[in-house]
């Protein structure tokens, strides 16, 4: 009740018409798409890894990090690969990473605490990325 209390007065600190200091990503609408697609699957995966670790199920925790693991880091196209600042790869290598090593250590320890912090620390890269980036379409 506290974190609520005092993330509403430092939202109502915030100045009305804040400028975005993020680094603008200006992209094609395909491409924003695909950098969005994947971030709805990050978002997805979470919620199965924490549904897993509900259940200490973590057969599933494994399964479920496993997909957002490298493997799945093939699918972005080449094009927009080129296209992005070094730091966000480097911020999005590390999410993925993150998760290869989240489901080899549920796989191999199935300790639901230690899944449950590899998963925070590996949202933090979602939090870094966030919040040094916001994604601009070009007009057509």
């Amino acid at each position: 009740m506290r974190y609520l209390l005092c993330t509403a007065l430092c939202l109502a600190a915030l100045p009305v018409h804040a400028e975005d200091a993020r680094t603008p990503l200006t992209l094609t609408a395909s491409e924003a798409a695909a950098v969005r697609e994947e971030m709805r699957g990050f978002l997805e995966g979470v919620q199965a890894i924490t549904s897993g670790l509900a259940d200490n199920d973590m057969k599933a925790v494994a399964k479920a990090a496993r997909g957002l693991g490298m493997s799945g880091a093939n699918h972005v196209p080449m094009s927009l690969r080129m296209r992005l600042p070094m730091e966000f790869k480097e911020m999005g290598r590390a999410t993925h990473m993150g998760f290869d090593t989240l489901a080899i250590d549920a796989d191999g320890l199935g300790d639901a605490g230690h899944s449950m912090k590899q998963l925070s620390e590996t949202l933090q890269n979602c939090n870094a990325c966030h919040a040094s980036f916001r994604l601009e379409t070009k007009p057509k």
